[in-house]
């Protein structure tokens, strides 16, 4: 994993809590690394954890419905294909600070923003 995500994880998490979520998920991380579970079955369990763990596995008393969705593809293309497979409501997107210049991720936003009929929430990186 890079060192500025590593870094944005810690800060996002919080050291102890990050610790014990490496702690947590070595084993898992074998298992990958050796073929006998596949990267976005991880990937999403670790993301289904996180969500229990901060309180929105029963967002709305039940009535809400989560799903994640882990794939391959050209960004833009595979958001709107799940997006339109997934029945979705809305489509939500992370984006670094200055999301909105001509980044490869502003690009991104911009583009699903004008394809997509759905409402797209753009969640900048320092919301606290």
């Amino acid at each position: 994993m890079p060192d500025y995500l590593t870094a944005r994880l810690k800060d996002f998490t919080g050291e102890k809590q990050w610790n014990q979520i490496i702690e947590q998920n070595a084993n898992s991380a074998r298992e990958v690394l050796i073929g006998k579970r596949s990267s976005a079955r991880l990937i999403k369990d670790a993301l289904d954890r996180f969500c229990m763990d901060a309180g929105m596995d029963d967002v709305l008393g039940g009535s809400h419905t989560k799903e994640i969705v882990v794939a391959d593809g050209e960004i833009v293309e595979e958001i709107l294909l799940q997006a339109k497979k997934y029945h979705a409501d809305v489509i939500v997107m992370g984006a670094r600070k200055g999301f909105l210049s001509d980044s490869r991720i502003g690009h991104c936003i911009k583009s699903v923003m004008r394809q997509c009929h759905l409402p797209v929430m753009v969640v900048p990186q320092d919301i606290r």
